[in-house]
């Protein structure tokens, strides 16, 4: 866009699909956007969506609806400021009796996912959108298999070699163990930060990371 745009020489794209009814003008600079969105009565300005890294700040400019999010909503109208953080909850607007104007403003990454929480979809990048299920990757790879140990190394030489010390890059890697009800545990290594993320492991196994002595007292049985 220039350096000075009136929104009447912006181009309106009007969106109307399912829910979705909203009327779209645009102007983005390098790393930053804003638009202009007038939604329609009883219309939805998006999707409910949450993006995973742009965060997200709405400006009524005119007209009242409701903002939606995470299920929940509230009545909104001209001088109310939204905001939407990143990984937070899903979230869009909805068009009162007389429609909503409002502006958007975020920033413009180069490659952004936007997770549709309703349908269960995921956007990537504007490009292309794929299911999403929520649950954590490692449930993906225990589907697929164990990787198999057929092939071996032809010499020491030849073995792949990562620039570190095999030792330090073994810590990296959890040594893990299967319980006798068939689920999965990582076994606690010294000096290894717990990892905080859902995984499918059993209590007292851990995934932890090289470099820090805290845990040396529960070693020792200390709580």
């Amino acid at each position: 866009m220039e350096a000075v745009t009136h929104w009447d020489d912006l181009e309106v794209d009007h969106h109307e699909l399912g829910p979705m009814n909203a009327r779209w003008r645009t102007a983005d600079g390098v790393r930053i956007g804003m638009s202009r969105i007038e939604v329609l009565p009883s219309g939805q300005s998006t999707p409910a969506h949450l993006h995973t890294a742009e965060e997200e700040l709405f400006y009524v400019l005119a007209g009242s609806g409701l903002w939606w999010q995470g299920g929940a909503t509230t009545a909104i109208g001209a001088g109310d400021a939204m905001f939407a953080k990143p990984r937070g909850e899903a979230h869009t607007i909805i068009g009162g009796d007389d429609g909503i104007d409002v502006l958007a403003f975020g920033p413009r990454h180069d490659i952004e996912l936007v997770h549709l929480p309703r349908p269960g979809v995921l956007r990537v990048g504007g490009v292309a959108t794929l299911q999403a299920e929520a649950k954590h990757q490692w449930f993906f790879e225990a589907e697929a298999g164990p990787v198999g140990t057929s092939r071996a190394w032809s010499s020491l030489t030849s073995r792949p070699r990562s620039g570190r010390d095999g030792a330090e890059a073994a810590l990296d890697r959890p040594a893990l163990r299967r319980g006798d009800d068939g689920h999965v545990a990582a076994r606690a290594g010294a000096g290894r930060e717990v990892v905080p993320v859902p995984l499918p492991f059993r209590r007292g196994g851990a995934v932890r990371r090289p470099g820090r002595r805290r845990d040396t007292a529960a070693r020792r049985g200390a709580p």
